[in-house]
């Protein structure tokens, strides 16, 4: 890991550019493999987050619903909170733009680089052919097994299958027989906790996936995208319902492959945001998240907080050497794809997964490492956390370098996405929030991020419980 300073996240040869762009991709980006109804709903939760926007003379935001009035007051909202007047664009408004652009996708994909893109333009972010072998699952998982294998890096896959989503109920049924017959031979004990995790090869997060389990009493649980729990009496019927659910979120005319990873035991999940400015790399420490009900997405993020001695020590071995590990497995893939990491400036996330007492125990006896350092998923992108850790640092009016961005960690950061509430409207939640957050001081406050009619999406920084404790009264 290189030494800190205070460079900028964003390069700009000695000037600013004159108008600086984000563009909040999230649903038809992020989830472009997935269908169209889910982008269209991930778009408009997710769509008016406005953290990750880039430094110049001017701001702008690209949205595709430059024109919708609860858009234009959320970035209205933002833009006093962040002291900024920000403008919501179109991809036409966009386009007629003079001067000197930056453009800060949520991720830069192809379509980025082929839509909005000129002479005066420098889009921000990992470069997307490197984009495109990192965030798909088939491409990440085997790149990462085969390194572990070849290298010494230390990071690890669980078993993994991978299927073709017509194939998915025999290769599943492959990979559950495996498994039975890996930890009747090892650990019995594991039966307690058995199942199998389905991510299509464009899934993210919480979102195109099915997680199966078995139970005690030899019923299948079967919870596609961290939602509800459906319980089938045989595997057979299990695997039909999971390709199903696969089926209904994913468009197979991008991507038809299914990854199958064993499902673990694990202690902890934390996240971790890794930047890469121009041959250098900082990391942002690991985070901690808040899990969903399935236990295998991600609905809030905090600065990671270890809850016992083991995963204290843990995160002491291991938070560095990861930082480091990730970065040398994205560098080994631009340089496979002939691209000089020292050109790269953006940002990219990996998953962890800390192995309990019960995967410890079952890779001591089948020879393999127990300290190992899972990696969940790989996220070539701003995600929740790292775009609200800048969007505080706005708010604070700290520097957006490293610097500026650990501050912001170190004095406290909680970002929920979906807080209930019973406010009559959005313009009311926002007043909610906005009056309970100026009556906070300086260091402490609220931001509302993704307001709906039910729950909102709320940053909570500085002494994070008592603010936290002080909006809900407010807002519930």
């Amino acid at each position: 890991m290189s030494k800190e300073h205070a460079q900028s996240l964003y390069p700009s040869n000695g000037s600013k550019p004159d108008i600086g762009v984000l563009y909040h991709n999230v649903g038809y980006g992020v989830l472009r493999g997935s269908d169209e109804a889910t982008q269209q709903r991930i778009h408009e939760y997710y769509g008016s987050r406005g953290g990750h926007l880039p430094d110049g003379y001017e701001s702008a935001v690209l949205v595709p619903d430059a024109g919708n009035v609860e858009v234009q007051k959320q970035f209205e909202y933002l833009s006093e909170a962040m002291d900024r007047n920000i403008r919501v664009i179109d991809i036409s408004a966009y386009k007629n733009l003079k001067g000197r652009i930056l453009l800060n996708p949520y991720i830069n994909i192809d379509t980025v680089s082929r839509d909005h893109s000129g002479p005066d333009i420098v889009v921000w972010g990992l470069p997307h052919e490197l984009t495109d072998r990192l965030k798909n699952k088939v491409h990440s998982n085997t790149d990462i097994q085969r390194l572990s294998e070849e290298t010494d890096i230390p990071l690890a896959i669980p078993d993994m299958w991978i299927s073709h989503i017509r194939e998915l109920p025999e290769v599943g049924l492959t990979a559950v027989t495996q498994i039975q017959a890996m930890y009747d031979q090892y650990t019995p004990e594991y039966n307690q906790f058995f199942g199998v995790i389905f991510r299509n090869g464009e899934a993210d997060g919480g979102y195109g996936n099915v997680v199966m389990k078995r139970t005690k009493e030899g019923y299948w649980d079967v919870c596609p995208n961290a939602g509800e729990v459906y319980q089938l009496q045989n595997i057979e019927d299990a695997l039909l319902l999971s390709q199903n659910f696969l089926r209904q979120s994913m468009n197979e005319a991008i991507e038809p492959r299914v990854v199958i990873n064993r499902l673990i035991e694990k202690e902890d999940s934390p996240g971790m945001s890794v930047l890469f400015l121009g041959g250098e790399v900082h990391s942002l420490g690991w985070n901690g998240q808040i899990p969903s009900k399935s236990g295998e997405a991600c609905v809030g993020t905090m600065k990671y907080v270890p809850t016992n001695e083991y995963l204290r020590r843990y995160q002491d071995r291991h938070e560095e050497e990861s930082a480091w590990a990730f970065a040398q497995y994205v560098y080994a893939v631009s340089e496979a794809q002939g691209i000089d990491p020292t050109s790269i400036h953006g940002i990219a996330n990996v998953d962890i997964m800390i192995p309990g007492k019960l995967e410890q125990l079952f890779l001591a006896r089948s020879n393999r490492n127990p300290d190992v350092v899972y990696v969940a998923e790989c996220n070539p992108r701003w995600t929740n956390y790292s775009d609200a850790v800048s969007l505080v640092a706005w708010v604070k009016g700290f520097p957006l370098t490293v610097e500026g961005f650990k501050q912001v960690i170190q004095e406290g950061i909680v970002a929920v996405d979906k807080v209930p509430h019973s406010q009559k409207s959005r313009d009311s939640l926002r007043n909610a929030v906005k009056k309970t957050s100026a009556q906070m001081g300086e260091k402490d406050g609220a931001i509302l991020r993704m307001p709906s009619e039910k729950t909102a999406g709320i940053i909570y920084y500085g002494n994070t419980d008592v603010v936290e404790q002080r909006i809900l009264q407010e807002i519930s």
